[in-house]
């Protein structure tokens, strides 16, 4: 009898102490739902609201799939329960075909692409294979045409086409020499320089062995005098963010004779040399900012969009305000994924941008974008044509990363400084305003769940699951 009875208890005590397990898995999973409900609340508002499921049916599906809450949790994917739903719907929601019919007007010194822009529009719209390796695609349903190395649909010609009229709109003969020559200039200084200071080291270096000790920091003091000396120089030749370029970097040559990380390396060389060419004083402030775009804000705000807008690492602000450029900065090596949704978003900042200044401006201006991976830095030019915005790149350099890479060359410094002539320009178009701002509704940027959907290669009419097998 009395084995029985503690049987009896212990039976009791094992049910009650599984059933307060489950309830307390239970309240994990719904705890848990609620968080996937508020985290996917921005993709939900992006679905078409007359075909799209309750966000009650998510949940519900949610703790259907999740028999064993420890498995779900541990093993799948949230967003994957997600679409797994929307597989049950119907008619499945699906966002590109919601971007709207559009005829795009493109004309342009002598050039007349309307027509094969909105095809490959149409053509964009119903494909099922986007992701993060056709930023080119994603970019034209935004309206952006995209020029990198390697476009779709367009001939090289085309793409070459439209580049130079962009360039020739803002860029003339007269300036493209003005630059070069300040270029010249700037690398027969620079070499002055990085010669008088390698002499120095080896002098150094020379004694250091000859004496047996380790080798001292130099004195830099006769390079920073002729440094100085040229200061007249370089303001008469309006080359003058090299000479502030190089009091930075001769001035703390010492600090700079062990390698340094890539972070100290961005922060102290590379970050300094975008900035003396990119911001120009009084006019144009070079912000390395952890703020959303006011283009940004201003599209969502019309379009009542969802969601944040996103936060570019450095943007170029006028005193109006306006934002004039861009740029998104990475360590060397990111991942390619990283790297593809970086340039997207510098395409779309820009299209935010123009669309803001189009109707703010008489005539809007070229808006330059950056982005610096490690210390190789590739700038963007854009401009609104018609209806269309063109993002296009203008060029590539590689600034140094290591002392052995000081000698900085003429082609190097003519890329610096036709940026910064173009940037001037941007500054000098945004004091001609429209008396009242055109009340035009621009093409609608696809919003930030939207772009995220593309860029990880994922559509309602696809299970992500199918997607992984592949």
């Amino acid at each position: 009898m009395e084995q029985a009875k503690d049987e009896h208890i212990a039976k009791k005590y094992k049910q009650g102490m599984l059933e307060a397990f489950q309830d307390h898995q239970l309240k994990v999973v719904q705890m848990s739902s609620q968080r996937l409900e508020k985290n996917l609340a921005e993709i939900y508002r992006s679905l078409a609201p007359e075909h799209a499921i309750s966000p009650e049916t998510i949940v519900s599906k949610t703790l259907t799939h999740a028999v064993d809450a420890d498995t779900f949790f541990n093993n799948r994917d949230p967003k994957d329960v997600l679409f797994e739903s929307l597989q049950d719907g119907e008619q499945l929601p699906h966002w590109i075909w919601n971007q709207p019919d559009f005829k795009f007007v493109f004309q342009l010194g002598g050039l007349d692409l309307g027509n094969k822009i909105t095809k490959l529009y149409n053509d964009v719209r119903k494909q099922m294979d986007l992701d993060h390796t056709k930023v080119d695609r994603i970019a034209l349903l935004s309206g952006i045409v995209h020029i990198c190395d390697g476009n779709f649909g367009l001939p090289k010609s085309d793409t070459t086409a439209v580049h130079n009229a962009i360039i020739d709109r803002y860029y003339s003969r007269e300036l493209l020499e003005a630059d070069i020559n300040r270029a010249r200039d700037s690398e027969d200084l620079w070499s002055t320089w990085v010669r008088a200071i390698r002499r120095l080291s080896f002098t150094e270096s020379s004694d250091a062995r000859r004496e047996g000790r380790e080798p001292r920091p130099i004195d830099t003091a006769p390079v920073l005098d002729d440094i100085m000396a040229s200061f007249k120089t370089c303001k008469d030749k309006d080359i003058m963010p090299v000479f502030y370029i190089a009091m930075n970097v001769f001035r703390k040559f010492n600090d700079y004779t062990g390698r340094l990380s890539e972070t100290e390396w961005m922060t102290r060389i590379i970050l300094p040399f975008l900035e003396e060419f990119m911001g120009i004083q009084h006019d144009v402030t070079f912000a390395c900012t952890n703020s959303t775009t006011l283009a940004g804000q201003e599209r969502k705000a019309n379009l009542n969009q969802d969601g944040q807008a996103r936060q570019p690492d450095v943007i170029g602000r006028c005193a109006l305000p306006f934002e004039l450029y861009y740029g998104e900065l990475k360590s060397k090596n990111p991942r390619m994924e990283d790297s593809n949704t970086d340039r997207l978003r510098i395409a779309i900042f820009t299209k935010d941008s123009l669309d803001q200044l189009d109707r703010k401006l008489a005539s809007p201006p070229p808006v330059i974008s950056f982005q610096a991976i490690g210390g190789v830095v590739t700038f963007y030019v854009g401009a609104k044509v018609g209806n269309v915005i063109v993002h296009s790149k203008l060029s590539t350099i590689t600034l140094p990363s290591q002392l052995s890479q000081l000698d900085v060359h003429e082609e190097m410094f003519y890329t610096l400084f036709q940026v910064r002539t173009l940037v001037m320009i941007a500054n000098a178009k945004t004091l001609d305003r429209r008396a009242i701002p055109l009340d035009a509704r621009s093409f609608p940027t696809l919003g930030t769940p939207e772009r995220y959907l593309a860029m990880v290669g994922r559509t309602p009419t696809k299970s992500p699951m199918q997607r992984r097998k592949k």
